[in-house]
């Protein structure tokens, strides 16, 4: 049994939810049905289960092999192109236009030129005659593309996970990834970088990003570090050899000037921006500074 089915909101698979009322498929004319699914299961549903074949009085159907002389429901009339008395349709359908949004119960029979397609009650679900994807909702009849921004919608965690992924979480009012899934680089560290989805780790400081790595290599060492070759083709973040007196704001992001030196602060606090220095210290992206701690 799935576990949407009695949640009241009509769910991919189901045909109903709730299941209410006497569910029963068509009877009389020539297209014989069989009952699917069940009400328990939220997909219950009638599916043709072939033809009526024999010649019948009464029972609305006129097959291709019977006439006037052995059905009673077969019209002389009925093919001329013109409804007749006794008719509801010349030419007819094959069958009623039974949809979701649009049920008709349908009576009579095309060959004989009784069809008739009575309107069923149409569920609340339905907007302007169809079932709006997930990422819109019902406004004056029309479906209508639900706002982007989670914090706008009922459950902004949820959405934000159904729509980035597990873990994805609503900061301000932007989808954030869960930890290690990415759209772009902006979602991971800062010495991380973005492929197929996922915040990859270099494999050495030569990259783009060597300043972050390097920080990140010897996170709590004071003044900066720069990336060097080594042997056998190897990098390695070394103490950079121009040391600057350094004032307020001249800073990597993740320090603070102490006396004239660049130096990573024991508290976040004290960093040039608190946030990002916390996804050093945490190895976290999605952290801030509170009170002096990273949270």
């Amino acid at each position: 049994v799935p576990d949407s089915c009695g949640n009241g909101t009509l769910d991919l698979g189901e045909t109903c939810d709730p299941c209410e009322g006497d569910y029963r498929c068509p009877s009389g004319g020539c297209a014989l049905w069989v009952q699917t699914g069940s009400k328990d299961t939220c997909d219950i549903a009638c599916a043709r289960n072939g033809q009526q074949t024999t010649c019948v009085d009464g029972d609305g159907c006129c097959p291709d092999a019977c006439s006037s002389a052995n059905d009673n429901d077969c019209s002389d009339s009925c093919g001329n192109g013109v409804v007749d008395e006794g008719e509801t349709c010349d030419p007819c359908p094959e069958s009623c236009d039974d949809s979701v949004c649009a049920p008709a119960a349908q009576s009579g029979d095309p060959s004989t030129c009784t069809l008739a397609c009575t309107p069923g009650p149409v569920p609340e679900e339905c907007c302007g005659g169809q079932l709006c994807p997930s990422n819109q909702s019902c406004e004056a009849g029309v479906c209508t593309d639900i706002p982007t921004g989670c914090s706008q919608q009922p459950t902004p965690d949820l959405y934000c996970a159904q729509l980035m992924g597990p873990g994805s979480t609503c900061v301000g009012d932007r989808c954030v990834p869960g930890q290690g899934s990415c759209t772009d680089d902006t979602d991971c560290l800062p010495w991380e970088s973005c492929s197929n989805a996922s915040c990859v780790e270099p494999p050495h400081c030569m990259t783009p990003k060597s300043r972050e790595y390097c920080a990140w290599d010897k996170w709590g060492s004071d003044g900066e570090f720069t990336c060097m070759p080594g042997g056998n083709g190897a990098y390695a973040c070394v103490p950079s050899t121009v040391i600057m007196f350094c004032m307020e704001g001249t800073c990597a992001p993740w320090q603070a000037c102490d006396q004239g030196t660049c130096v990573v602060p024991d508290t976040c606090s004290r960093a040039q921006q608190p946030d990002v220095y916390c996804m050093f210290a945490t190895e976290r992206v999605n952290t801030s500074c509170v009170n002096n701690t990273c949270l």
